[in-house]
């Protein structure tokens, strides 16, 4: 899950810097340079072959964070085909033309990374490695080499595909959380790609073959539908002079850098509700309401909403639920995805409680904030845990990679993610009661409710 955890507080500024020296291609634009908390600098740059790159320069130690950021995602998948992105995911740590299955994970690890991972999401995917900083340019070459010659045969689709069918049947099949929220998905979109799982379903991971992975790797793997982020020990020369040096000679994929355009999710207008049984103690519940997509205005106040109800034991849903015994277990989440997504409150109750009884107390809550501007001091104290949230998470290169890497693919690019978190710091008290009014509309909503194997209904 991917809440709106880039809604932070600081001030960015953008300025221009003349353009740095590099191999193969002449003169380039000027890199473009985006300021952050702490004197650290993001400076921005890209190929003749559209490979977009951001670079954070940090000399502090000699490491460094690198993220492959590709726009592709779940969204971006058929009906009948759902789970190919995810399942690429896996196929990328497969042999290419000239190295052979293993080697990849071995050159890595000889140039002693650390953190060699991957993760897809509705609306990205992205590669994430950390490694000393004498290694990049070896990191740069083997990550062009799987960009466009990965080897996908039918012994290795066959392999990876039993490996994510068994991810399936341990965080879908065999866990209730894991089906509720596949449900929730289900039944509150109706047109869009959201509504189907990042994972895929079943019936379609069995039907799949090796073919429509490649053609999918053709379709969404180029320089042109990539984002590079480099955090750390390495400075914009060297980063554009690997780059050009390994990525420059790669040719741009097939058609436009634009996706294609999705079908609309209608305006939902009605309550929907889904009960589904598992062998578990008590109730457990998802309610959720829709959420505009991360270009909307309103991301800020829609942030800092979401942590009045629900971030840390001083918020209005723990002191009502969880210090009086009715919960356990209470959050609200939302998605920072493209397009419109869910706002989704989650609990799960204490033995003899019931789920009814958690939605009576949240439609209160929602209805305060709705009625009723909060005091300046509480508003002030989630700034402040924002604040906190944005600094900590900022001192690491590999949690600043990510930043960066998400608000360019997910978000609606970095320079309007650290605008929303400039205006964050002055919103007042005023401004959220308005918001919360449009947000939490009581009858578009969508209920998925999970109890104990017996019960009575």
């Amino acid at each position: 899950m991917t809440s709106r955890s880039h809604l932070f507080h600081f001030v960015a500024v953008v300025v221009f810097v003349g353009a740095s020296s590099c191999t193969g291609g002449g003169a380039h634009k000027p890199a473009e340079k985006i300021a952050l908390p702490g004197g650290r600098t993001v400076e921005t740059g890209s190929l003749a072959n559209g490979l977009q790159f951001f670079v954070v320069h940090d000399s502090s130690s000699p490491t460094f964070a690198l993220n492959i950021w590709y726009s592709v995602g779940s969204r971006d998948e058929e009906p009948g085909k759902t789970g190919l992105a995810h399942l690429f995911e896996h196929l990328m740590f497969k042999g290419t033309a000239t190295r052979k299955e293993g080697v990849f994970d071995r050159e890595m690890s000889m140039a002693g990374a650390q953190g060699l991972n991957a993760f897809t999401d509705r609306d990205h995917t992205a590669y994430i490695i950390e490694l000393p900083s004498i290694a990049f340019e070896k990191a740069i070459e083997l990550e062009a080499d799987r960009m466009v010659n990965l080897v996908v045969n039918d012994q290795s689709f066959k392999t990876e595909r039993d490996v994510v069918q068994n991810e399936r049947r341990f965080r879908v099949e065999n866990n209730p959380d894991g089906q509720m929220y596949q449900t929730l998905f289900d039944t509150a979109f109706t047109k869009h790609s959201y509504r189907w799982p990042v994972i895929g379903y079943q019936k379609d991971l069995d039907s799949m073959s090796a073919e429509d992975a490649r053609q999918f790797y053709q379709t969404h793997y180029s320089p042109d539908k990539a984002r590079v982020v480099i955090a750390g020990d390495i400075d914009y020369t060297r980063a554009r002079q690997a780059l050009e040096k390994f990525f420059g000679p790669l040719k741009p994929g097939i058609g436009s850098r634009a996706r294609k355009t999705l079908a609309a999710e209608p305006v939902q207008s009605d309550f929907r509700k889904k009960v589904l049984a598992f062998p578990m103690p008590s109730e457990k519940l998802m309610l959720a309401y829709r959420s505009p997509g991360s270009g909307d205005p309103r991301s800020p106040e829609i942030e800092i909403l979401m942590r009045l109800l629900s971030r840390g034991q001083s918020s209005r849903l723990h002191k009502a639920l969880v210090n009086t015994g009715i919960a356990t277990t209470v959050d609200c989440f939302g998605f920072e995805e493209s397009d419109p997504g869910l706002i989704v409150f989650y609990a799960v109750t204490q033995t003899g409680h019931h789920a009814d009884e958690v939605i009576r107390i949240i439609d209160r809550e929602v209805s305060r904030l709705v009625r009723e501007a909060p005091s300046d001091r509480e508003l002030q104290g989630v700034k402040n845990r924002i604040r906190f949230d944005v600094y900590a998470g900022l001192t690491h290169n590999a949690s600043l990679a990510r930043f960066v890497g998400e608000s360019e693919t997910s978000g609606s690019g970095l320079k309007k993610t650290l605008i929303n978190i400039e205006r964050m710091a002055a919103i007042q008290p005023k401004d959220l009661p308005e918001v919360a009014r449009s947000l939490f509309a009581t009858t578009g909503r969508t209920l998925v409710l999970g109890r104990p194997k017996g019960a009575s209904k």
